[in-house]
């Protein structure tokens, strides 16, 4: 097979939001080029398979604690880590393009075999295991996910070069996923602390690198020719971002589809977002954030699912909510006035 030309851009460190807002922006694009991207997590924060049930899987109120944010992402798979000491990539190709494999399984064989061919050069032995798992000594390592859209092949994934694993176990939620989060460090690793077990000197993320690029080029049959973006992907990008940084998206993707609500109130420092969908003027489904006691407000959203849209029926709603949990006020804004940012909202039904 003809070695082809694919894009590599080096983004190094990056928001998540704007990577996936990058990734869709090039998957969407009619004029494309094969693309493989590596970068890092600006800062720390959570990915989460795209049907991942945000209640279910975090500890929300760790979260919002410790200031970490979650990003849902399009493809598939759980919640984990990342941040500026984990390694991370992007590959986007048509679905035709001979290089990768029709078959789902095979594709995967051949992308992560890159990441297991890249650990293995530096000493560690490592494996694949589970379509797209890579372990060490039966320990996870990294992970990938991959969607088929748009007519093209998205794939991401992470190697653990460093991981602060009892972080990530502390906003994990414990009352459901007690069992699997008490597992985790038999079940997972990273790549310095099994480099240290052989005697050897950690990597960076800039060390480790080019390990992973020149096993892409190997194993792909492929050149990679470095292209930066244009000032119109890079329009686009923006474009596509907005909705991963968006609160309806990263809780709840089906209610992002069809919101026909979307409202935001500021008074001072304090901001409420309230994203719904009203049918035959009933909520159907709501979600209210907020920069102040997130936890409350959310737990507040449950209890308006199927509510008639007046005043009169959401009022004592909201009132039982504060009593029951002894409240008079969040961040010195009453029950009234939090209603009448509700109705506000529900009004402005689009």
């Amino acid at each position: 097979m003809q070695v082809e030309d694919w894009r590599f851009l080096d983004l190094n460190l990056i928001q998540l939001e704007k990577l996936h807002g990058l990734e869709e922006a090039l998957a969407r694009s009619k004029k494309f080029k094969p693309t493989v991207i590596f970068w890092r997590a600006s800062k720390p924060i959570l990915t989460m398979g795209y049907f991942t049930k945000v209640e279910e899987k975090l500890n929300l109120k760790k979260c919002w604690e410790y200031g970490i944010k979650f990003v849902r992402r399009i493809t598939g798979g759980s919640v984990g880590p990342l941040d500026p000491n984990i390694f991370s990539y992007s590959l986007i190709v048509e679905e035709k393009n001979p290089v990768i494999p029709e078959s789902i399984e095979e594709s995967y064989s051949l992308i992560c075999g890159c990441l297991v061919d890249a650990l293995k050069k530096i000493g560690l032995k490592a494996s694949l295991s589970n379509l797209s798992d890579v372990l060490i000594d039966g320990k996870k390592v990294s992970g990938s996910a991959q969607a088929r859209v748009w007519g093209k092949i998205i794939q991401h994934g992470f190697v653990y070069l460093d991981l602060d694993l009892e972080t990530f176990k502390s906003l994990l939620n414990m009352e459901k996923l007690k069992e699997k989060i008490l597992s985790l460090d038999k079940r997972v690793t990273w790549v310095n602390k099994e480099l240290k077990k052989i005697g050897k000197k950690p990597l960076t993320f800039e060390e480790f690198k080019p390990y992973v690029e020149k096993a892409f080029v190997k194993n792909l049959n492929i050149d990679f020719r470095d292209e930066p973006l244009t000032i119109y992907e890079r329009k686009k990008a923006n474009f596509y971002s907005k909705k991963f940084f968006m609160d309806d998206w990263n809780f709840n993707p089906n209610l992002h589809k069809i919101a026909n609500v979307r409202f935001s109130f500021k008074t001072g420092k304090n901001l409420i977002n309230i994203s719904a969908y009203l049918e035959n003027k009933t909520i159907k489904e709501i979600l209210i954030t907020s920069n102040f006691y997130p936890e409350k407000f959310f737990e507040l959203s449950q209890n308006l699912k199927n509510v008639p849209a007046d005043e009169k029926s959401i009022k004592p709603i909201v009132c039982k909510f504060f009593e029951e949990n002894g409240l008079n006020r969040l961040n010195n804004v009453t029950v009234d006035a939090i209603v009448k940012v509700i109705m506000k909202a529900l009004n402005s039904k689009q």
